[in-house]
């Protein structure tokens, strides 16, 4: 896959809460795992696909990151789901901190310094 995203994923490993409507317009939440993070997306691995451009919020302890689905893929029996936080909507760090976060350039930089 090609990567899309202007600013650096970061790399997690968090459950998180989901929220989408279903067919019959009510509401369903699922607990999914929380993959990886940037300003303005996420991906999540999850039980079942959602189609594109679904709308979703993704909850966390004391908040919500709205945003729409952006792709949907199935690997090894998970669906990786890729969300885009809504316009004017930005994830940061100091209002939801994902358990296991771990920025990959960071570590590539101290490697390479060594």
């Amino acid at each position: 896959m090609i990567e899309k995203r202007t600013e650096p994923r970061l790399l997690c490993s968090s459950l998180v809460e989901l929220t989408r409507r279903d067919r019959s317009r009510r509401q369903a939440r699922h607990v999914v795992n929380l993959e990886n993070i940037s300003r303005s997306g996420a991906c999540i691995a999850a039980d079942q696909p959602l189609r594109l451009h679904t709308p979703v919020l993704l909850d966390y302890m004391d908040g919500q990151l709205p945003g729409a689905v952006r792709y949907s893929q199935c690997r090894n029996g998970s669906y990786y789901i890729g969300i885009r936080f809504s316009f004017g909507c930005k994830w940061a760090i100091e209002c939801f901190q994902p358990k296991h976060l771990t920025d990959l350039q960071q570590l590539a930089s101290r490697d390479g310094s060594e």
